[in-house]
């Protein structure tokens, strides 16, 4: 079964003049499919399903003209996310995490991506999105101009949930 996977949020800030600078976050939380159930670890846990788990996939996008001459991009660790994930109630709630960056100098383009497995078992969606609200990211960005463009997001504030 292939799992519907909704990008139900985007959020794009455009700096003008010229449209220099685009962001875009994606945040949806979505139920595992059998496949992904399948690959992950349930040691320790009494009779598990597949409902007790949901997928978070995050994204962040930058692109920008060559006018930007300086970039810093803080975005969390997996030890943040896993302690935010974890305070929710005390319990394991973050299972098993994986990403991609692409962050290099010289180039016009930032790309995060990541997918966390989240034990849900007895948490509501609003415990879930409470829980991402520490989760920041940080964009600063220069401009030849001299012009700072500095950009705060709470992964909480874009989550969405999918049926």
């Amino acid at each position: 079964m292939i799992p519907s996977l909704l990008i139900l949020l985007s959020s794009t800030a455009c700096v003008k003049p010229n449209q220099s600078l685009t962001i875009s976050t994606d945040a949806v939380i979505t139920k595992l499919s059998e496949e992904e159930f399948n690959q992950i670890s349930i040691k320790g846990l009494n009779k598990p399903s597949r409902d007790d788990f949901r997928k978070l996939t995050f994204d962040l996008n930058i692109e920008h003209l060559e006018n930007v001459v300086e970039r810093g991009i803080t975005f969390p660790d997996y030890e943040t996310w896993k302690h935010s994930l974890d305070s929710i109630d005390g319990k394991k709630r973050y299972w098993v995490g994986r990403g991609t960056e692409q962050n290099n100098d010289g180039e016009k383009m930032v790309r995060y991506h990541r997918e966390i497995i989240i034990y849900s078992n007895g948490l509501s969606n609003e415990e879930i999105q409470e829980a991402f609200q520490d989760i920041v990211v940080e964009v600063y960005l220069k401009r030849e101009d001299g012009m700072p463009i500095e950009k705060t997001y709470r992964v909480g504030d874009f989550i969405q949930f999918s049926p």
